[in-house]
């Protein structure tokens, strides 16, 4: 699960003289409760947004809400996923946000496969269940 709170969300959903992190507390307690264990350790991170709880700047989260293919980082077999709905990856996956099934079926074909395997990183034996990177 995303809590999702770019940065700059706070300072423009917030009441401006409201403290920040009491208007989280009282406008979503439950995700307050459960991010407040981290706080510690989170005022520390070099990629947060204008407080702790948001994330760093990011030119392409509207890219999330496209539709795009979508892939895992490590893969034994053709794992391209066409998704339309507005989901993130992690960082165990990759994306490229574009409306193309007929990219998506090419990418899932028997010949981008082969050239996958003949020019990607191994995990392994390819031919005993090796895994592309």
């Amino acid at each position: 699960m995303l809590i999702f709170f770019p940065c700059g969300w706070t300072n423009k959903n917030k009441p401006t003289k409201t403290p920040a992190w009491n208007w989280i507390s009282e406008k979503f307690p439950a995700i307050a409760n459960h991010l407040q264990p981290y706080a510690k350790e989170a005022t520390k991170r070099s990629d947060q947004g204008d407080y702790w709880w948001e994330l760093r700047t990011c030119a392409y989260y509207d890219a999330f809400e496209q539709p795009k293919l979508v892939w895992p980082e490590i893969a034994k077999e053709s794992r391209f996923a066409y998704c339309s709905d507005s989901l993130f990856v992690n960082k165990t996956c990759f994306m490229c946000p574009v409306d193309d099934k007929y990219l998506h079926g090419l990418f899932n074909s028997k010949v981008i496969w082969f050239f996958l395997e003949n020019t990607c990183s191994i995990l392994g034996d390819a031919d005993k269940g090796g895994r592309l990177l």
